[in-house]
């Protein structure tokens, strides 16, 4: 049972950090929605699947050049504040910050040489922006850099601007600017569209590198972790992540490799709109992580479980009502937002939408085993899933096209997270997923 003083506490600071994260993403994931829906109807069919392509290489290269360092300075920061030991916090995070750069640089200059036009040979339909490539290399550098200061100010348990530099900014200066394009009627192409993408980032990196800077003055001590020590510990985490890019972004390639570009865009559609089904969970992650960091710190049990509990049943409640309206109204809800042409993409939505529900009800596994020090777990985990989603999307998705692609993204879900929970009992003895065991015990936890 959760220790009585420490209950109101712990309630009300969840609250407040849940207030934040959940305005965060769900600004986030209705802006991110209202963008998809402008560009739908700014972009043909064709431009949007290689929007889906571009973002999705933006996102796999800018979380590559993190090497897993974004998740590590959370536990870092976690463990040094509650042992009032932040004498190395400074220079660590600098260092840090110096090894996201340097890669992420070398990526950029990457998208700007003569090597990129391999990428475009294998992905003929990328040809549409290959003028833009250098967009993308800048882009892959400012989003690392932007996400991993995000991270720093959620170690620290400012979750409020965590939320707003990672969630809430970026989509509505994004989402501004295409209002202003489509309000004054200006010809918009893909190309437009990603300097949009570009500007919207670059902009939002300027406004943040002063409060960033305000607290790494406020930490004194010339003590730092070195480098190598730092890498070790993120390199596991490093490889999950971009396994887990891997399995979630290989059919969206696979697809567009063997299919038209139309197919990319209704897979695309799809896996936004499916997305809303894990919202939940993705709130819930980033509450708990700095909670869980130090809960496990302190070998407190008892508040960890009921948080692991807690979190799992109320998560799964609001997934389950977005699938069951999926279910039921999806062809009215893609044909609203998106249009009629795009109602063909239901079977692809209710597919996705299962497997992201699969994903919640198993819970927070992979927090629990970052947070504990486990990473290598998630990176096995990661890494099976990978292998079976690349096997499944070779076979699958070049007969069955987008459908089959939703089936193989589905599948990578509820592979990922069988593995990551038997590893979360296994290894650390918590259940982190939906059970009528964990519903009575939270029930007890709350109630007395």
């Amino acid at each position: 049972m959760l220790q009585n003083k420490k209950l109101p506490k712990f309630i009300t600071q969840f609250t407040i950090d849940s207030f934040w994260v959940s305005l965060g993403f769900g600004i986030n994931a209705l802006s991110a929605l209202i963008i998809s829906i402008l560009l739908t109807r700014i972009l043909d069919a064709e431009s949007m699947g290689v929007y889906f392509l571009a973002f999705s290489l933006i996102m796999i290269f800018s979380m590559a050049s993190q090497l897993g360092l974004n998740t590590t300075v959370v536990r870092i920061i976690s463990s040094a504040t509650l042992e009032e030991k932040r004498s190395f916090l400074n220079k660590t995070i600098i260092k840090m910050l110096l090894v996201i750069a340097s890669i992420s640089a070398l990526m950029m200059l990457f998208f700007m040489s003569d090597y990129v036009g391999l990428l475009l040979d294998l992905f003929s339909s990328m040809n549409l922006i290959s003028s833009s490539m250098y967009i993308i290399g800048l882009l892959i550098l400012i989003i690392a850099i932007r996400t991993f200061i995000a991270e720093v100010f959620r170690g620290f348990g400012d979750i409020k601007r965590a939320s707003l530099y990672q969630r809430i900014l970026p989509n509505i200066l994004m989402l501004s600017m295409l209002f202003l394009i489509v309000a004054s009627n200006y010809k918009t192409d893909l190309h437009i569209v990603l300097n949009i993408l570009l500007l919207a980032n670059f902009i939002l990196c300027m406004i943040i590198f002063v409060p960033f800077k305000n607290k790494l003055n406020k930490l004194s001590g010339n003590d730092s972790l070195a480098i190598g020590t730092l890498l070790s510990s993120s390199s596991p985490i490093a490889a999950s992540q971009i396994c887990q890019l891997i399995f979630t972004q290989i059919p969206l390639w696979v697809l567009g490799a063997t299919s038209l570009p139309e197919d990319i865009a209704n897979y695309g559609v799809a896996f936004r709109l499916a997305a809303l089904v894990s919202l939940p969970l993705l709130i819930a992650n980033n509450v708990i992580m700095p909670h869980v960091a130090k809960q496990h710190a302190t070998n407190n049990k008892h508040d960890l479980n009921a948080l692991i509990q807690i979190t799992v049943i109320i998560t799964s409640l609001v997934s389950l009502l977005f699938l069951v309206v999926f279910a039921f109204f999806g062809d009215k809800v893609l044909a609203l937002l998106f249009g009629e042409e795009y109602v063909i993409a239901y079977l692809i939505l209710l597919v996705i939408g299962c497997g992201q529900a699969v994903n919640v009800f198993s819970g927070s596994p992979a927090v629990i085993l970052a947070m504990a020090g486990k990473e290598t777990y998630v990176l096995y985990s990661n890494l099976f899933a990978s292998i079976i989603v690349l096997v499944a999307s070779v076979i699958i998705i070049p007969i069955y096209g987008a459908v089959g692609a939703a089936v193989v993204t589905a599948i990578g879900l509820i592979v990922v997270n069988i593995f990551l929970s038997y590893y979360s009992y296994k290894i650390i003895g918590y259940k982190t997923y939906i059970s009528v065991a964990s519903i009575k015990s939270a029930k007890y936890r709350l109630l007395g």
